[in-house]
């Protein structure tokens, strides 16, 4: 979510239109498509980049140049890398955390801080020589089945030193902690509890009620107003799908509590789950502060390639090697199908929308109608199956609906989409809604991890499961 004194609110100008030419692009050090997994970056104060891939840490130059790789000790957790005083910390599926030099790429150090950290993705983060991590495996039965993690835990940014630990109420499953001041942290869980925390100790503070037995992969946000705000889904506002080709969803809640005691100040449905973090920002100089909330369901095949059940059952009649060649053929048809592959599959539509409200009231600004998608495996996944496979690499990203979005000086909000599509959106008439003139989006090809753009003076960057790209204006 980026510094603690502008949490997704770049304080900088930058470029804005995403029809301009791409400044570079990184896929990894053979720069070509699908050789790996991103997750997140960071950006330092001289426009150096951070990106975590499946098992390596790579630092890339302003202008892209590469320079230096580290190694992880094991393949990376779906947590996004954060730096701090020098050095970048990230952390593995099993458990371990480490902290590497920013400027060699050489380990300080690594520990094994827990058995377990899954690849549900978040964002490490530290403050005040504390670096906040989560991990251990808790499973819920409800609202279906599903493991993640169960515990936060404070190590020191030292030497990883355990500080404290503490167990949540809740599944803890898209995590990323922020720091009101430099004496608290505050998360949520998976059922939209809010906890804060004394950041040296682990002391709980406050949190709030949960909703019992159902799930999001979104977040809280802290915002610069007083208030804190969390989402949730209600499995009880199910709505089945329309037809047997599209998904079906839940409504949810944006609730709204007060940063220094938690009392509750007001709570709004939304129509569609809630399934990634808000932001709250200016929409412009002078303009409103106004919390920007994208929802919609994300596929829920997305963790699966298309055909592999298919490929089974081929096997068991044919033997393996016909069986791949099978599967291979079919693949290939479906990715030259794109979008269209449904005649193969069956499709899955979805809608995803993109929300503002006023963030003091909650009263609605505007209301954008995002994209809708077909294709079963978003972009990206189904397309780099074989290579990422046959490299031992996580196969799928299994994304949010959206990304984190942010809001920029003049009040531009950029959002990823699973889809692959990165938009950057501005009422800029001020007439309450978002014209096709005030959008501008950039076809990636490939789906969004969680996390969020990166941005610096002049320069913007999207992380997407593909690659890196980069913007400068």
């Amino acid at each position: 979510m980026g510094h603690p004194k502008y949490y997704s609110n770049p304080p900088w100008p930058g470029p804005t239109n995403l029809t301009s030419p791409l400044a570079w692009h990184f896929f990894g050090t053979s720069n070509v498509r699908y050789e790996e997994s991103f997750i997140g970056g960071a950006l330092d104060d001289k426009k150096n980049l951070y990106v975590s891939g499946d098992r390596r840490v790579y630092k890339l130059s302003p202008d892209g140049v590469l320079q230096w790789i580290y190694n992880a000790p094991f393949q990376n957790s779906g947590d996004a890398l954060c730096i701090y005083k020098g050095q970048v910390f990230g952390s593995t599926n099993n458990g371990f955390i480490y902290a590497v030099d920013m400027e060699t790429g050489f380990e300080n150090w690594a520990v094994q801080a827990s058995s377990h950290d899954g690849g549900e993705y978040s964002q490490l983060a530290a403050h005040q020589g504390v670096l906040i991590t989560w991990g251990d495996a808790r499973c819920q039965h409800a609202p279906f089945p599903a493991c993640a993690c169960e515990k936060i835990r404070a190590l020191n940014t030292t030497d990883g030193a355990v500080l404290w630990n503490f167990t949540a109420d809740e599944l803890l499953w898209d995590v990323f902690p922020q720091f009101p001041d430099d004496e608290t942290v505050m998360f949520m869980g998976a059922e939209g509890g809010l906890y804060r925390m004394k950041l040296q100790t682990g002391e709980l503070l406050w949190k709030t009620p949960r909703l019992e037995h159902s799930w999001t992969d979104g977040s809280q946000f802290v915002a610069s107003n007083g208030i804190t705000y969390v989402v949730q889904v209600d499995p009880s506002k199910y709505r089945p799908p329309p037809h047997e080709q599209h998904v079906g969803e839940c409504a949810g809640y944006v609730t709204a509590f007060k940063t220094n005691d938690g009392s509750k100040l007001w709570s709004i449905e939304v129509p569609k789950p809630p399934n990634t973090s808000p932001v709250v920002g200016r929409l412009g100089k002078d303009g409103k502060l106004a919390l920007i909330m994208g929802i919609g369901q994300q596929s829920t095949a997305g963790c699966h390639i298309p055909g592999m059940s298919m490929r089974a059952k081929v096997e068991s009649f044919f033997g393996k090697t016909f069986a791949d060649n099978f599967y291979f053929a079919a693949h290939t048809l479906s990715n030259w199908l794109g979008d269209s592959n449904g005649i193969l599959w069956g499709s899955l539509e979805r809608t995803h929308d993109v929300l503002a409200f006023e963030a003091d009231t909650g009263k609605p600004l505007w209301y954008w109608k995002g994209p809708t998608s077909f294709r079963r495996c978003n972009a990206g996944d189904e397309d780099g199956f074989f290579q990422r496979r046959d490299a031992g690499m996580r196969v799928t990203c299994c994304p949010t609906p959206w990304g984190q979005p942010r809001i920029g000086v003049d009040g531009t909000v950029f959002i990823a989409n699973e889809n692959g599509d990165f938009f950057t959106l501005r009422d800029a008439n001020g007439d309450g809604r978002i014209d096709n003139s005030e959008v501008s989006v950039y076809h990636t090809g490939g789906t969004f991890p969680h996390p969020g753009s990166l941005h610096a003076p002049g320069m913007l960057v999207a992380i997407n499961f593909d690659g890196v790209f980069v913007w400068k204006s």
